[in-house]
Order: C-alpha cells, then structure tokens, then sequence
C-alpha cells in the first residue's frame, strides 16, 4: 500500500537479469542447503565438514547470504519504485553486512582454527572433483526445481508472472 514512487521505468531486458540472477541464486541454494559449513552461521553437522572437498564454500564461504544478496538485487533491477528499493535494498544491504558480521563472530569462537579452515579451503583448486558426483547432481537438481517452482508459483502468490 505504498505510495508508487518511480525511480526507474521497467524495460524488457530488466526481467532477463532477473530470470539469469535467480536461476544462479537456485542453484546457489541447491549446493548449500543442508551442507556443512564451520565457517558460517547455521552450523548442522559441522563435525562432517571435509576442507579437501568444500564445494561451493570454496568460491564463497557465506553462500547463503550471496544467494540471498543476489536475490534482492534481481529484484531491485524491475522494480524500480521507492517502495521496491527501500524492501530489497535492505535484504541485500543486511546479506553484504552480515557476511563480514558472521566472519566476526565465527573468528571469536574458533579462534585459530578458523584462519586454519579459511587457508585450507582457500588452497583447493576452484574446480576440482566433488566428493560425490551424485551428491552434486542431486543438488544441481533440487537447485533447478526450485527455479521451476518458483517460476510456475510466483503469479499465484505473487501476482505477477516472470516471464512475461
């Protein structure tokens, strides 16, 4: 119920960066999702976490709030209304803060062993063979079905379709 307030006007090619963003932010969310990670917030079976096959958390170690950051910046690009960019703005603000927030705190309670971790990780190859090429797919998978779901869901909940 905000008052419209344009910024912007929406062209044609602002839903292609949206569509191109959230495919990468499905797939992000597919490869972290319930995936150890010490190095970040959350934290479920850290235990089983292995530094010689990190997956994703070799390219960003908050993979989560990268998702969530490039979720709001998809959004912000066609709906260019203060409204809009007051709401994604702060999604995305409060993602790029918390990584550095998160880092912090996770420092604090590993101590040394976190720097450990970091280093290790940082010294796999950026491509390398996953520790289970089943495991990657499957996550590829759900990461591509969700991208399809919200596709299918998002006029309904949403009112508005993203491909058209």
């Amino acid at each position: 119920r905000a008052p419209h307030i344009p910024l912007w006007y929406w062209a044609p090619w602002q839903n292609h960066v949206t569509l191109v963003l959230m495919l990468l932010v499905c797939l992000i969310l597919g490869l972290s999702i319930a995936r150890p990670n010490p190095l970040s917030f959350g934290g479920g079976a850290d235990d089983r976490f292995d530094p010689d096959h990190p997956g994703i958390l070799r390219l960003v170690r908050h993979p989560l709030l990268l998702a969530l950051a490039l979720w709001a910046t998809a959004h912000l690009v066609p709906n260019g209304d203060l409204a809009h960019v007051l709401l994604f703005g702060s999604f995305a603000g409060f993602a790029l803060i918390g990584g550095r927030l998160v880092d912090r705190r996770k420092q604090r309670e590993l101590g040394a062993q976190w720097h450990r971790l970091r280093d290790r990780i940082a010294a796999r190859p950026v491509i390398s063979q996953p520790a289970s090429w089943t495991q990657l797919l499957l996550r590829l998978g759900a990461g591509l079905a969700l991208y399809a779901a919200l596709l299918l869901a998002h006029p309904w909940f949403f009112g508005v379709s993203p491909l058209s």
